[in-house]
């Protein structure tokens, strides 16, 4: 009987027991920080390059929805351009509004993108003016100040995440916005 109860006892004992010691938890913890360490700038750039490609969304959702305003309301539509160069993302706002001139972002607005959109991103304006009309029977934007590309396009501004990897954001004389990468494919857009 003592050999049966010696048996359960053993069995128990091991069951009981099994678990990691100390040193195989410091291995693991070492193995899993290095691996983070590799893995870290990696995860900076893909959350760079989706808060590029959100941005670059909601300027195309943005220029969309001025043509569509002129056209819907038969009345011209201004797209005003405010403090892109403000480093403060509350205070600097592209506008959508019925009227040529504004005092600040939200008043006699129809739309205006600020804040989350533009967080951890630079803007240059590059456009002389800060206004631009839309027309309301074609939905067109004048460009009357700018200088045009070699396809009819006028560069309105540039942004980026880094200093050296800037998109372009460019509207053609019928309205159609593009973006391209200046000096390289950046962001998952091509270079112009």
């Amino acid at each position: 009987m003592t050999t049966i109860a010696g048996k359960k006892e053993r069995i128990l004992n091991r069951v009981l027991n099994k678990g990691f010691t100390l040193i195989e938890l410091l291995i693991t913890i070492c193995i899993l920080s290095i691996l983070l360490i590799f893995a870290v700038p990696s995860f900076s750039s893909l959350f760079e390059s989706n808060r590029m490609n959100t941005a670059q969304d909601e300027l195309m959702g943005f220029v969309i929805m001025a043509k569509s305003e002129a056209v819907f309301r038969n009345s011209p539509t201004y797209l005003h351009f405010r403090d892109l160069a403000n480093v403060n993302a509350d205070e600097r706002c592209i506008v959508l509004s019925l009227s040529d001139s504004i005092t600040d972002c939200t008043t006699n607005v129809i739309y205006t993108l600020h804040g989350r959109v533009f967080d951890g991103l630079t803007l240059e304006q590059t456009y002389p003016q800060t206004v631009i009309e839309i027309d309301p029977v074609s939905g067109w934007p004048s460009l009357s100040h700018s200088t045009f590309d070699s396809e009819s396009n006028s560069e309105l501004f540039k942004f980026f995440a880094k200093g050296d990897q800037k998109v372009a954001l460019k509207m053609h004389i019928t309205g159609r916005v593009s973006f391209c990468g200046i000096g390289g494919d950046w962001y998952r857009t091509e270079a112009c």
